[in-house]
Parts: structure tokens; sequence; C-alpha cells
């Protein structure tokens, strides 16, 4: 309530924010979305293995987890865990390991066993089981790993095995 010389008493109303508060809240806005984008480039940074094939790049940190930790990992990083849509792609993977080594890709049957399909639900369409594989050993293999010559295998989900990741 505003009172003006001659009794008379006006109510203010301020319509709207002002404009520099809106421009703060649209600032503040952008910062933190530049620090999401700086934090996935920070865990970009750890991963010191690079292989690229299209427009693909596979890294990996040679670190171990398991696969929902490589899931997540990934995902932190801006990526996925990696995944071979083709044999060029698998060769790529596989020569981010040393002889001997095995990595997880992001193919499992976790939902219905025996239907192999991409951490995002889609089909495999590409493959590379070594003979007798996958064989569901002791009713407990839904995850995939790769070895270093791009053979695959399934194993049990909660072995800690190396993670490489995917970006396009």
């Amino acid at each position: 309530m505003l009172a003006v010389p001659g009794g008379h008493h006006f109510t203010l109303f301020i319509l709207g924010q002002p404009a520099d508060v809106r421009r703060i809240a649209e600032l503040e806005g952008e910062l933190r979305a530049m620090k999401v984008s700086l934090s996935k480039l920070e865990k970009r940074f750890l991963l010191t293995t690079w292989k690229s094939y299209g427009q693909k790049s596979f890294a990996t940190r040679n670190s171990k987890g398991t696969f929902e930790g490589g899931l997540r990992l990934c995902a932190e990083a801006g990526g996925q865990i990696a995944m071979a849509a083709n044999e060029e792609e698998n060769n790529a993977i596989a020569s981010c390991l040393k002889t001997g080594e095995y990595a997880f890709i992001g193919i499992n049957d976790r939902k219905t066993e025996g239907k192999f399909e991409d951490v995002n639900g889609k089909p495999v369409t590409f493959t590379k089981w070594k003979s007798g594989e996958p064989n569901n050993f002791n009713g407990n293999e839904d995850c995939t790993i790769i070895n270093s010559e791009g053979i695959w295998n399934d194993i049990n989900c909660e072995v800690n095995i190396i993670i490489i990741c995917q970006f396009e």
C-alpha cells in the first residue's frame, strides 16, 4: 500500500520478475548444464586407451567392474558400454585389450534367457560366439565378454571384468 498526498492510498503490483532476475535464473541453468558436461569430460579423461572405427570411439582405463558397474561408468562419462554392430567394430573393441584379457560388452539375455539383446533393448544382429557358446553355464550367465581375439562368451554379470565404453 502506497500513501500519497491528499490521503489517497494505492496498491502497487509488480507483474513478473525483473529482467535481471530472469537472466540470472537462465545463467544458473546454463551453469548447471555446463557442470554436467564438464563432469562427463573429466570422466572421459580417465579412460586411457582409445580406438575408433567409423562414427564410434571405444575407450577403457583397464579397470575392472561388474556389468552394472560398467553401465554406470560409461553413462557417467557420456557413453555406453561397448557394443559391436559388425566385425570391424568388434575388432576395434578387441584391440583395446592385451592378449589374454577380457572385457564386458553390452550384450545380454537378462530379460529372457537365450534371447540376447543390446543394452538399449534391441535384438543383436552381429555375434561372434566361441564354439559351444552361449551356454548359460550353471544357469547364471546372462552377460557377454569379448576376448583380445574378438571372440565372445557368456558369463555371470557379477564377475569383475575390464570395462570398455563407446562414444558416438
